[in-house]
């Protein structure tokens, strides 16, 4: 038996190399088969010239760059930013009872986007570099202004220490008043795309990169009157008509991650066309999340700080942008220069960025922090200019 065994065995591996000589043949056949298809498909010719032929305007002896600007106004709007609930009658207990809730509303505020873009030689892909900035604060001014202010009401708060979640002894406020709510976003994009033809009219570019945020937001409000101040003073210096009590916060992000999407533009005819972008990114990041409360007395100039809380963590956050608009594109100076204007509406939208303490009641003398986990959106319109030289 081992003799046989002896005698089969080179025979054995002759025949195995033989086979895998013969599997590698066919793999070189098929691959040189699937470059053949390729090469075919590139080449092959129909009504409008080869298949998905670049669409990225070309001009005569450039340097295959573009640059881009835009001007933004924008809205921005943020859930879980109510800072008291507005109540018809001095409140008995910590519930919510015949009332409603005060928000910060948001005001229109310009920002800009510049763009730095370069054609590759390859295949019509393009690589575009974009920085978006947008800044908007909202203050309420001394006649308290549209984020709310009411002197004769009673208001319940809603960013206070949990000392003032006590059911036997509600704390009320006769004056609530949003100081403000800065927000500097800033969001940097590098990308690689192909814009290419699939019908006469019609335009495709699908793009991967990478993306960074920065979103940075200080929240100040202020309330007067009623006891705000009491469970602080232990002399009665900070209490009184005057009294009051400060909250200022701070709910800060930075993230970097990847970013993918498509755009489209369809054509009208004469050089215009309606354009439409859907991007998805996710975000790896970090919040600083901050809170600092002052209780004082304006009438006998007295003051105490209360609280400073802060919170880090690290998170990964999605992002969504979506804009839908009309342009015109166009060529001059004997094709050496090219040119595109346009205007549009779009959407961003930051899931999870209100991450501000919140104080609830736990149904006895003392008060349980709830993290915040509202959405920050902004929307508003775009007007944009390309040079490409």
């Amino acid at each position: 038996m081992e003799s046989i065994l002896k005698k089969m065995g080179p025979a054995a591996a002759l025949s195995l190399v033989a086979f895998t000589g013969v599997l590698n043949a066919a793999d070189d056949a098929q691959m040189r088969n699937m470059e053949n298809r390729i090469s075919a498909l590139e080449q092959k010719k129909g009504a409008n010239g080869m298949i998905n032929p670049p669409a990225r305007p070309v001009v005569k002896d450039g340097v295959d760059l573009f640059v881009t600007g835009e001007v933004l106004v924008w809205k921005a709007h943020q859930d879980d930013m109510a800072y008291a609930v507005e109540l018809d009658a001095t409140p008995t207990d910590n519930t919510y009872k015949n009332g409603h809730a005060k928000h910060w509303s948001g005001k229109w505020a310009a920002g800009f986007r510049l763009g730095l873009g370069y054609n590759m030689p390859h295949d019509g892909w393009d690589l575009n570099l974009m920085w978006t900035r947008f800044y908007t604060s909202h203050r309420s001014g001394n006649d308290c202004g549209e984020c709310g202010c009411d002197e004769t009401g009673f208001f319940q708060p809603t960013f206070l220490p949990k000392d003032y979640l006590n059911a036997s002894s509600p704390v009320f406020a006769t004056e609530a008043e949003a100081k403000k709510w800065k927000l500097n976003l800033n969001l940097v994009d590098l990308e690689m795309g192909r814009e290419f033809f699939v019908s006469k009219w019609l335009t495709l570019r699908p793009h991967v990169g990478l993306r960074g945020a920065w979103i940075r937001q200080k929240v100040g409000v202020e309330y007067v009157g009623g006891n705000v101040a009491t469970p602080y003073s232990t002399s009665g210096a900070l209490t009184g008509a005057n009294a009051l009590d400060f909250e200022s916060m701070k709910n800060n992000f930075w993230g970097v991650g990847l970013r993918g999407g498509l755009d489209t533009q369809w054509g009208l005819g004469k050089g215009f066309s309606i354009y439409g972008k859907l991007a998805l990114s996710v975000l790896w990041g970090k919040f600083n999340i901050s809170e600092h409360a002052d209780v004082q007395n304006e009438a006998v100039g007295t003051s105490a700080a209360v609280m400073d809380m802060h919170n880090k963590f690290h998170v990964c956050r999605p992002i969504a942008d979506i804009a839908l608009g009309l342009r015109y594109d166009t060529t001059f100076a004997d094709d050496t220069w090219g040119w595109g204007i346009w205007a549009g509406w779009e959407h961003h939208y930051f899931w999870g960025q209100n991450k501000l303490f919140k104080f609830v009641s736990n149904g006895g003398s003392t008060g349980i922090m709830d993290e915040n986990d509202g959405d920050l959106s902004t929307s508003g319109v775009n007007i944009g200019m390309s040079f490409d030289f």
